[in-house]
């Protein structure tokens, strides 16, 4: 069985697509996912419009042109939730999302009591900057993001130095855009830093929805989910890895 989002994936242009500056955004992905003959889809508008003409060559796939275009806009790469319906939707902070779940140890406890967190702290920046694509009338955009929390171990107060990452040619149609852009990719840069692996009983969860996780040291962690994966006998559970929110 494949997801349905191998539809998008494995369809392509046929020719060079092109898109003028001006374009609204949201109505292009819905054109691009229904030209794949995909009809069920959730979307939330918005009034998002390319600041600059973008073109992708022929035999592109559409999955690519559509998360090309969801980035400019910044809403979440396309995906699709367990109804097989295609969601189209702004991107929210963890910090602002409700707890979709709470995994809590215990008698009525739905995952198992063996987990795993995994920490990478190697070369975690506290500063990204994005930088868009610019033109002979204007200057690229450029956002910025730091780290300068003094309860951090990463921040720039912790470490008193900077450690920089970069991303060039991203677009994004407004400067506050980009710059929630360079925030969610320093947070994603800091989030693998601690990984968890839980097993769990089947529960209505999706991608990045945020759970709470209190295991049997009693600390309240939460995370987003990542990834889940289950087979197909009558008894299986998830096997979820999520990243935890720091």
């Amino acid at each position: 069985m494949l997801t349905k989002m191998n539809v998008v994936s494995e369809d392509t242009v046929e020719d060079r697509y092109s898109l003028p500056a001006g374009t609204e955004i949201i109505p292009a992905v819905v054109e691009v996912i229904e030209s794949s003959g995909e009809v069920r889809i959730a979307v939330t508008e918005s009034a998002s419009v390319l600041p600059s003409a973008l073109t992708w060559e022929a035999g592109t796939s559409k999955l690519t042109i559509i998360n090309d275009l969801l980035q400019a806009a910044g809403y979440w790469s396309l995906w699709c939730d367990g109804s097989g319906l295609f969601r189209v939707e702004p991107y929210v902070d963890p910090a602002s999302r409700p707890v979709s779940f709470e995994f809590k140890h215990g008698e009525a406890s739905v995952h198992f009591p063996d987990w795993s967190s995994e920490q990478d702290n190697t070369s975690v920046p506290n500063r990204f900057i994005a930088v868009g694509q610019g033109d002979e009338d204007a200057p690229p955009l450029v956002g910025v993001a730091t780290n300068e929390d003094p309860e951090s171990q990463y921040s720039y107060q912790a470490r008193g130095r900077w450690i920089t990452a970069k991303d060039e040619g991203v677009e994004a149609e407004s400067q506050s855009v980009i710059d929630q852009y360079a925030a969610r990719r320093l947070r994603d840069a800091m989030t693998p830093v601690s990984r968890l692996t839980v097993t769990h009983a089947m529960l209505a969860l999706n991608p990045n929805d945020l759970v709470a996780f209190i295991p049997e040291d009693g600390r309240r962690r939460l995370a987003t989910v990542q990834r889940m994966t289950c087979s197909f006998s009558f008894d299986t559970d998830i096997q979820a890895e999520w990243r935890e929110v720091t």
